[in-house]
């Protein structure tokens, strides 16, 4: 069986349905003269009609304070958090990254960069929050609040909030080589593609508490401590897909009410994040038992 069926499998598995992230290109070229002339930092030289287009997070806006309309340069509007993003490149594509996901065994996709979720709250699960929007910066989430965008909340992978932003450091060797730490200070990480959307799989882990993720196994389910029977499914089927045992890695703090929850990832990943973050991470088996 390959990936992309893996995960579906783990999809029907755990349930299914999600809500998409939306994001609209815009009418504008390249040729527009007033972008241009902001682009270049003569915002004074042709100001937009309504005055100057803000930049937060190094983002233009794109909303109705702005009567510009996005560029090629500045890239596509995403209109659910109201500035222009040209998404991530690995030299071979160009896109927004988007993640569409809920705090339950169902899990979802996440953001391949290990950048923040700016969400609309979704109803994804039951009883549940859920989180689908386009991934963004850190420094356009601290940015972001009381400018008068749409409603959005910047969470991370774990669904906790994006508050002061993950922390400096340098990025570690070591760990699992198929499956490497990625995001923040580790950067752009291409991980493995494991049938989910975007370009390569997610990088999981990265918060206010950790300057750093991991790659994502498989990610569209969580582990779900209480229901062995499930995750130990969803171990066996994260070892079938990378050839290699897999673990149950359980980040902290998590939001409240939502009970403890899990990535699939490779052991050796997994304990290898762990030794790098003792205090915030764990590696259980299906039992919730934690690994030696």
């Amino acid at each position: 069986m390959n990936r992309a069926c893996l995960s579906a499998a783990l999809v029907l598995a755990f349930g299914a349905g999600c809500s998409c992230a939306l994001t609209h290109e815009s009418d504008a070229g390249p040729g527009d003269a007033g972008d241009a002339a902001m682009e270049a930092g003569d915002g004074d030289a042709l100001a937009a009609p309504d005055g100057r287009c803000e930049r937060i997070g190094g983002l233009r806006r794109c909303d109705d304070a702005c009567a510009l309309a996005c560029t090629a340069e500045t890239g596509r509007c995403l209109e659910s958090v109201g500035v222009c993003s040209r998404g991530y490149s690995d030299g071979t594509f160009e896109q927004p990254d988007s993640c569409d996901f809920g705090l339950g065994a169902r899990g979802g996709a996440y953001c391949w960069t290990g950048l923040p979720c700016a969400a609309s709250p979704s109803p994804l699960d039951a009883g549940l929050p859920g989180f689908a929007g386009p991934c963004m910066p850190v420094a356009f989430c601290l940015e972001s609040g009381g400018r008068g965008l749409p409603p959005f909340q910047c969470v991370w992978s774990d669904g906790t909030p994006v508050v002061t932003g993950s922390p400096a450091g340098t990025c570690p060797t070591g760990g699992d080589p198929g499956y490497p730490f990625c995001g923040g200070v580790c950067g752009t990480v291409l991980c493995p593609n494991d049938g989910s959307s975007g370009p390569g799989g997610a990088c999981v882990g990265v918060s206010d508490a950790r300057g750093f993720g991991v790659c994502n196994a498989v990610s569209p389910a969580r582990c779900q401590a209480g229901d062995v029977a499930a995750t130990s499914s969803a171990l066996s089927t994260c070892a079938t897909v990378t050839a290699s045992p897999c673990a149950c890695l359980v980040p902290s703090p998590q939001p409240a009410g939502t009970g403890p929850l899990g990535f699939l990832v490779t052991r050796t990943a997994c304990l290898a994040y762990r030794a790098q973050f003792p205090g915030d991470t764990d590696c259980v088996d299906e039992t919730w038992t934690s690994l030696p």
